[in-house]
């Protein structure tokens, strides 16, 4: 039983290891999102900084 539990997990898990990660360097794809003020926030509108960071909080806001 504890081998099949194993081999589950391995073969569930396997593709995970697969997932390509992201190099440096790289330019990052186009996007969009509304801000916690509702204003509609663009890639386009960042060019040019020195340095952006995306914070996200899946839980904020929510009673979990």
């Amino acid at each position: 039983m504890r081998l099949r539990i194993l081999l589950v997990c391995f073969f569930v898990l396997l593709p995970l290891a697969a997932v390509a990660t992201p190099e440096i360097g790289l330019p990052i794809p186009d996007f969009e999102f509304r801000g916690v003020e509702g204003a509609l926030h663009r890639k386009a509108d960042f060019v040019g900084r020195r340095g952006v960071v995306i914070a996200w909080f899946p839980k904020a806001f929510t009673p979990g």
